[in-house]
Parts: C-alpha cells; structure tokens; sequence
C-alpha cells in the first residue's frame, strides 16, 4: 500500500486503494488541516469557525469511520 509521510498521505492512500470515497477523502483531508491549524496556529484559530465544525463536521467523522469499516469487513 506504501508508507505515509503525512495524514493527508495516509488519507490519499486509503482513497487510492478504494477505501474511502472523494468526497470523504477531501472532508477528511480538510480537517486534518484544521487540527493542523489549531495546533500550530492557535492564536488564529476563530471560535466561530470551530463552533460551526463541531455543529456541522462531527458527521465527517463518523462517516470516515463507518467508510473504513465497511472495507474492512468486506
């Protein structure tokens, strides 16, 4: 399958192999960005920004999740 240098690799690898969609792979690489961004930035970070994630991303989340364990049971 090959050896991630990042995340977003191991995220790409996963789509590449057919693990997860384009859709989740581009969620998915988005919030890797933002977890990068409140890491390294967090002065930067907008709590209205964070606010609205937390309401509307979680789902990602758990659609990520439910993607690999549907392909790891077939």
């Amino acid at each position: 399958m090959g050896v991630p240098a990042t995340s977003a690799d191991a995220v790409k690898l996963l789509s590449k192999h057919g693990l997860l969609n384009d859709q989740q792979t581009l969620h998915t690489i988005q919030m890797i960005k933002f977890r990068n961004r409140i890491v390294h930035l967090y002065q930067e970070v907008n709590n209205e920004q964070v606010y609205e994630i937390l309401q509307t991303g979680l789902s990602d989340i758990q659609e990520f999740i439910d993607q690999i364990e549907r392909n790891v049971l077939r």
